[in-house]
């Protein structure tokens, strides 16, 4: 994917949905970040399991009638003149019932002391296969709608984050541990890759440190993760900071926030 030059949009929770559809006004506003001259624009959070994987009002790939308002946002940015991936997630434990519908769900059942989300329960392992599957529907979908690329989102303490988690991953099983959370990670690059074809462009946004107060993934584990999605065939990484139980919401910055 070849891009007009090296500004990037990263991916931004707008809220600007109805029923996990993007609205009008989404598209308005991903065209104009494209009107402005970015050589690319990663649309938000775009949950691949509605509602259990949304944390906030996430738009949601899960079914194919979710294609025709995600097609609106790529022909706006297109028209604008940028390329645009679509940022695929599941929030994991970092939701509530109110927002997923249901307990929440992780690779473990474990809370945090620092953390206001409800307790998750632990994935089956067929349903961390089925997961593993939907990611891979969700980046088919995406190139349906007319996407350049998928980024999946690895970053932050959602699902993936969590498997990758030293203090979050408790499994026992084959998905347990840092080792068992990098095979999580690359079997959904994989099927990632299988369903959205070799020319299909992965980007991967991960934590190059979590600053958990518990002991999660640190700048030394991120150094061995980025080499692992590398060569399970990821093309970009993208590096990101923080979950809710970090130091300071380093992911979650607004205009009030003081600079750097």
């Amino acid at each position: 994917m070849e891009l007009k030059n090296r500004l990037v949009v990263p991916a931004m929770c707008m809220n600007y949905t109805r029923r996990g559809h993007l609205t009008e006004r989404a598209a308005h506003h991903y065209g104009l970040r494209a009107k402005g001259g970015a050589g690319l624009v990663i649309v938000e959070a775009t949950t691949i399991d509605y509602p259990i994987g949304r944390s906030v009002l996430n738009p949601s790939i899960s079914d194919d009638s979710f294609i025709p308002s995600l097609r609106r946002v790529a022909d706006e940015i297109h028209g604008n003149g940028a390329k645009t991936v679509l940022q695929l997630v599941h929030s994991g434990r970092q939701t509530s019932p109110g927002h997923c519908g249901s307990q929440p769900v992780s690779c473990s059942a474990v809370g945090t002391a620092r953390s206001s989300a409800a307790a998750p329960r632990s994935l089956t392992l067929f349903e961390i296969r089925e997961t593993v599957g939907k990611f891979g529907q969700a980046a088919l979908r995406a190139r349906r709608a007319g996407f350049d690329g998928v980024e999946l989102h690895f970053a932050h303490g959602y699902l993936a984050s969590s498997f990758l988690s030293p203090f979050l991953n408790r499994r026992t099983d084959e998905y347990g541990g840092m080792a068992g959370g990098i095979r999580f990670c690359r079997e959904v690059v994989e099927e990632v890759r299988r369903s959205g074809g070799g020319d299909f462009p992965i980007l991967c946004r991960i934590n190059g440190d979590d600053f958990s107060f518990e002991g999660g993934v640190t700048h030394i584990d991120s150094r061995m993760i980025a080499v692992a999605l590398e060569r399970s065939g990821v093309d970009c990484i993208n590096v990101s900071a923080g979950v809710r139980e970090s130091s300071d919401n380093l992911h979650d910055q607004t205009m009030a926030s003081p600079r750097g």
